[in-house]
């Protein structure tokens, strides 16, 4: 399964087994509070084609947000350029066509760029691909920078993106137009504060009733926790550990996962409920 940051899409890491490269600005400046680039949102093509560019800024907006890294999956077109210092490819995911350009650095280990170039031989016309990168405009042409691409095997991951992509724009709108402001993706700042435990939200004769009172309790948890962001699984272990050894904590969290009432945002540690 592919990690999203769910209001917001997700984050790459190496449990996904993206394949990464350099991207130009890539870095993590948290001292800024307009930084968005550290947040990651799943989107269509179409989006990115339609964004809007911040005048004379490097930043863009979807859904009246700005945005900085995004995920996108689609089958590639054309291999455009396979040279020593970058790749580029043409992809297509049924909502548009877009240039997508990974940049190589030998300098940056013979060992990593080496492996990026064996990788890279999956990356053929007729192959899916999920990537990670930004938005670049320039002389109205639209590029997506990638860092990240990995070849799609199980295509179930295309459905998962898409929902995914469907319910951070449905959200984002819905915001939008309840608050009339523009807004950054921020992440659920609740992880290293949160301590109390969650009052019970579940009633007698209601759908909780299928959960013992453990489940009932996680999932109070993380009816907590920010809706689009999820909360970290080891602090409901903490947040429930007077009333449960820890690893009963978890086993609840991966069986209401595996049942469909949890789902993973940000990483596969942040989850949210479907439950409301």
């Amino acid at each position: 399964m592919s990690t999203y940051q769910n209001s917001g899409g997700g984050t790459f890491t190496n449990q996904t087994g993206l394949i990464g490269g350099a991207i130009q600005g890539d870095h993590d400046d948290s001292s800024r509070n307009d930084q968005p680039v550290r947040y990651i949102t799943p989107v269509t093509i179409k989006q990115i084609l339609e964004s809007d560019q911040i005048e004379n800024e490097d930043k863009h907006l979807i859904d009246s947000r700005i945005v900085g890294s995004c995920i996108i999956v689609g089958r590639i077109e054309q291999v455009i350029e396979a040279e020593q210092t970058h790749l580029e490819y043409g992809i297509e995911d049924g909502t548009g066509s877009i240039k997508v350009r990974m940049f190589l650095d030998p300098e940056d280990g013979a060992a990593e760029y080496d492996y990026i170039r064996e990788k890279a031989a999956d990356w053929q016309e007729g192959a899916y691909i999920i990537t990670m990168g930004k938005i670049s405009k320039f002389n109205n042409s639209v590029k997506f920078i990638t860092s990240k691409i990995r070849t799609i095997t199980d295509f179930n991951e295309l459905t998962h993106h898409y929902l995914s992509a469907i319910h951070c724009h449905k959200v984002h709108t819905s915001e939008s137009s309840s608050t009339g402001t523009n807004q950054t993706a921020q992440p659920n700042q609740n992880y290293a504060r949160t301590t109390s435990l969650p009052t019970a939200k579940y009633t007698p004769g209601g759908s909780d009733d299928v959960f013992d009172d453990l489940q009932r309790m996680i999932l109070d948890a993380f009816r907590t926790a920010d809706k689009h962001y999820g909360m970290h699984k080891e602090q409901v272990v903490r947040q429930l550990e007077d009333v449960g050894d820890a690893n009963s904590i978890r086993e609840g969290i991966e069986f209401l996962f595996s049942e469909g009432h949890l789902y993973q945002t940000s990483d596969p540690n942040h989850l949210a409920t479907t439950m409301q």
